[in-house]
């Protein structure tokens, strides 16, 4: 079927069906410890995860938030903070500005706000996680696992794909 490999459907899925649904983004187990980082690439998109030091996991754009340049290199690594290589501004790993090298170069309007990382939904149910790019369902994975079980949870999928594809289709002539 021309989906597989429509362009155009393609565009639908990115416009209507991957910002909405949670999005498997890495395994727990390749972060183990506080700075440790993974990088999941979806698309266009890339998404940084990396454990914090209370043990929890966050997830944010790859991107400086001055020049938009990824602030993690390499697929994993451990760091005690991300370094953007542009203008070397410096990152804590919970997503807050640590340092804005030659900060007084800067316009004070640009960094007055104190920029930091975006950060985007992000939740693990048995060891994996998850990220949600545009929060639309209020329940998270872990919620939804423990009540509809992994099967009503493709139905779902499945019905809210189907609604959104039969939103943008047009009549069949005849």
């Amino acid at each position: 079927p021309a989906r597989y490999y429509s362009r155009e459907f393609m565009e639908k899925e990115w416009k209507f069906l991957w910002p909405r649904v949670w999005l498997l983004a890495g395994v727990t187990s390749d972060i183990p410890e506080a700075g440790d980082y993974t990088v999941f690439n979806h698309g266009h998109e890339s998404f940084v995860i990396v454990r914090q030091e209370d043990g929890g996991i966050r997830a944010f754009y790859n991107a400086c938030p001055h020049r938009a340049n990824p602030i993690a290199l390499n697929e994993r690594g451990s760091v005690a903070k991300f370094t953007c290589a542009f203008h070397a501004w410096r990152f804590c790993i919970d997503g807050k500005l640590d340092c804005i090298t030659d900060e007084h170069s800067f316009e004070p309007k640009l960094v007055e706000h104190r920029p930091g990382l975006t950060e985007v939904r992000c939740d693990q149910v048995g060891g994996v996680i998850f990220v949600l790019l545009f929060i639309v369902f209020l329940l998270g994975p872990l919620l939804a696992f423990g009540i509809w079980g992994v099967t009503s949870l493709w139905v779902i999928y499945r019905v809210i794909r189907g609604y959104l594809l039969f939103k943008e289709s047009k009549p069949i002539p005849g």
